[in-house]
């Protein structure tokens, strides 16, 4: 059957059209979510861990600027230290609209889970001892939601960050360690990316080894013969 040439290039246009269409968006979306994971080394080192004092850490959450005093940290955001007389991990803010997710506007502050979504309708609380009654003053690994203002675009901008727990005064906050934390940087709503459980994990691991041991298999024969 005879092609008509004029329709072919006609749809393989269309085809490319799309394309660049839907690598523009995903790119666009990609652009939004801003990440950093420590340890930091730039613009200063910050291995993540949460200093047991009354000065702590202060954090610029838009560069990843981070020092022992706010006047060392240019529109710093947030400063978690050690507060109540050195026996609790408080957690301090810029002025509003910094702050974090709450169950109310007075704490404690929540621990989000996969799928909890960080926004404009969220609760803010800006209380230093939100801490009281939540789980950052446990074991684990817990991720707290935030808002702050973004000084680069003067738009306040919602994220969040996850926060470990390792003790050994777990029942105080120390030792905990920033992780990290991403933020959506046009003023959007962000939603915690879902974890998968362990469990879930096994089965395909397995498989990758039954696979690798197949792939192994053939090769030693061949190269016993």
């Amino acid at each position: 059957m005879k092609l008509d040439q004029s329709v072919v290039q006609s749809r393989l246009a269309m085809c490319a059209a799309a394309l660049a269409g839907t690598a523009s968006a995903v790119s666009s979306a990609n652009a939004s979510i801003v990440t950093f994971t420590t340890p930091l080394t730039l613009p200063n080192a910050f291995s993540g861990v949460i200093p047991q004092t009354t000065a702590g850490i202060y954090i610029n959450i838009s560069t990843g600027a981070s020092g022992t005093s706010a006047g060392a940290v240019s529109g710093w955001d947030f400063n978690p230290y050690s507060a109540s007389a050195g026996t609790q991990l408080g957690f301090y803010w810029a002025p509003t609209p910094a702050g974090g997710v709450g169950a109310t506007a007075t704490g404690p502050y929540l621990d989000l889970s996969g799928g909890g979504v960080v926004g404009p309708s969220s609760t803010i609380t800006r209380a230093i001892l939100g801490t009281t009654s939540s789980s950052f003053l446990s074991v684990g690994t817990h991720i707290l939601g935030f808002a702050f203002l973004n000084e680069a675009t003067s738009a306040t901008n919602f994220g969040y960050m996850t926060i470990e727990n390792l003790g050994p005064n777990s029942t105080q906050g120390f030792a905990s360690t920033i992780r990290g934390w991403s933020y959506e940087d046009t003023g959007a709503a962000i939603t915690v990316p879902a974890i998968p459980a362990p469990a879930a994990a096994v089965p395909l691991s397995m498989a990758a080894l039954a696979f690798g041991a197949r792939r192994v298999r053939p090769w030693r024969r061949q190269t016993i013969a």
